[in-house]
């Protein structure tokens, strides 16, 4: 399929958080659209308590990742959609492998981006349970039910130009990835590379071109002047 049809759930692989065209894949077409969208946004607090306060402040600490959960129908009868002579199983592995399975060129499962109509989301497929059923006399299933769960996953750069957080007057917290350089995380954020020798300093980094991916960054607030 190679055009998107705008009337069903279209699930669109990529090989870059960006979401960029250069690094779109394959698609694969939802044949038996969801009844339903379960998605959940959820916000991250921390409680403070100041000495003498008669109750706890809760201290804003940012968006957590949102999750999407969808039923899926895989049919072999013909009595759904036209399965083109594969079986579910194969139905099953096609998105198993476009979703779920690990990509050598990108050291992990490839971005999604799911459309239908003028709804999008941007993210990771975490889970993919599948039910067969109407069990054939030869052992194969000719029907599955999946529940597909999703957490969102955008480039750090779109997640902070979308929040409108780009400010040195706010602290921020990046987890590393294998892709992470300091000096690029200092011009998103404060505008100027030259601010990575404070970052690095405040963090007890001592090693810039060894950053552990998983650790995470702490960029404050800076009044300073970048160094040259």
């Amino acid at each position: 399929m190679s055009k998107t049809d705008p009337k069903k759930l279209n699930i669109i692989a990529y090989t870059k958080d960006d979401y960029s065209s250069s690094s779109k894949g394959a698609t694969y077409p939802v044949y038996v659209n969801p009844a339903s969208l379960d998605w959940q946004v959820s916000m991250n607090y921390e409680q403070v308590q100041t000495e003498n306060a008669p109750m706890a402040e809760m201290t804003f600490k940012g968006a957590a990742p949102e999750t999407l959960s969808i039923e899926l129908w895989f049919d072999a009868t013909g009595l759904l959609y036209k399965s083109n002579g594969k079986s579910v199983m194969e139905q099953v592995l096609d998105l198993k492998n476009l979703a779920i399975s690990y990509q050598g060129s990108i050291h992990q499962p490839n971005f999604l981006m799911l459309v239908w109509g003028n709804f999008s989301f941007k993210g990771v497929m975490t889970s993919l349970n599948v039910t067969f059923s109407m069990i054939g006399p030869d052992g194969l299933p000719l029907r599955a039910k999946a529940t597909a769960s999703f957490s969102s996953s955008i480039a750090f750069s779109s997640a902070m130009a979308s929040a409108k957080k780009s400010s040195p007057d706010m602290t921020h917290v990046q987890t590393v990835t294998a892709q992470t350089r300091l000096d690029n995380s200092c011009n998103e954020i404060y505008g100027d590379p030259r601010y990575y020798v404070q970052v690095a300093r405040s963090n007890n980094l001592n090693q810039l071109r060894k950053l552990r991916p998983g650790s995470r960054i702490s960029f404050p607030p800076l009044t300073n002047q970048p160094n040259s």
